[in-house]
């Protein structure tokens, strides 16, 4: 009886070590994939391959509903987090303020004040629950969801015109972004140059970054960042980019752009990288911020 025991332990740990390692696999080639028109079966098997994949995905129901004229007729009432780009708050300060959404969409537009400080729109999961666009996301995105998933995370990002996002990498199984207004540039660097990117991790936002900016570095970080290659990527109207976890990317944007993300986990990819979701749920429990009021704020 022991002896059945131990073997099926011993085969429960061989079969858990085995989908861990499979999940912290990562892959340092500086190239994309570009594929036309894949097969749900392909692109499972690209992107196990853990290199970014750039591929068409022109649905016609995401391309006419994620439009900032379709938004703002539709949804305008409606609250969206927005995010300060170019002053970092402070240890006890929201990184998040709701705003309705036109005033969301006004702040992110520098094309009369290139002096105004960076916004972009994002972190959106409440605004897409309680607009019904929840349903448009799980209506699309079979083709893309992988199977065995636990968790699946929709977001709605905004960016205007000349405005770079934060350097940093994701953890999730699998990270897609869609552009469905306008033309994106994404810059991208293997995880092996983490060591060169002075990272920083917020268990708060479990957000993983770095404090460079890849598109005009800063000269205290240029010794360093000269050791790093680097990818650019355009991705236009239509389109859809996989970026692996543990890839750092930024966007770049020309003029003002919309886009969708889709991530998913599943059982193991969450199990890979449990202790830092323990860090996480111990961090939302240990922390309170300072909610700025809307009478306080001023774009």
């Amino acid at each position: 009886m022991d002896y059945i025991i131990f073997i099926f332990t011993f085969c429960v740990m061989l079969f858990l070590y085995l989908h861990i390692q499979f999940h912290y696999k990562t892959s340092n080639d500086l190239e994309v994939y570009e594929i036309e028109q894949p097969t749900k079966c392909k692109l499972e098997e690209i992107c196990d391959l853990r290199q970014p994949v750039l591929f068409d995905y022109k649905n016609d129901l995401l391309l006419e509903t994620f439009t900032i004229n379709t938004l703002m007729e539709k949804y305008s009432a409606f609250d969206v987090k927005t995010r300060n780009l170019t002053n970092t708050p402070e240890n006890d300060e929201e990184m998040y303020i709701q705003v309705p959404f036109i005033n969301g969409l006004a702040v992110t537009d520098k094309s009369t004040d290139k002096t105004k400080d960076t916004y972009i729109i994002e972190n959106n999961a409440d605004f897409i629950e309680e607009t019904g666009l929840l349903s448009i996301f799980k209506q699309t995105d079979a083709f893309i969801r992988p199977s065995l998933v636990t968790t699946c995370i929709y977001d709605l990002v905004m960016v205007g015109e000349g405005t770079t996002t934060p350097f940093k990498y994701d953890m999730h199984y699998r990270n897609y972004y869609m552009v469905t207004e306008g033309e994106v540039t994404v810059l991208m660097t293997p995880p092996k140059n983490i060591k060169y990117l002075s990272p920083q991790e917020d268990y708060d936002h479990f957000e993983f970054t770095s404090p460079i900016n890849p598109w005009n570095v800063q000269p205290e970080y240029s010794g360093e960042f000269n050791k790093v290659k680097c990818l650019e990527v355009i991705v236009p109207r239509g389109h859809v980019i996989y970026i692996p976890a543990y890839w750092w990317y930024s966007f770049k944007i020309k003029s003002n752009a919309t886009i969708i993300s889709f991530k998913y986990q599943t059982v193991m990819s969450m199990i890979s990288i449990l202790p830092k979701l323990s860090m996480y749920f111990l961090q939302s429990k240990n922390i309170q911020r300072k909610l700025a009021p809307f009478n306080e704020y001023k774009p």
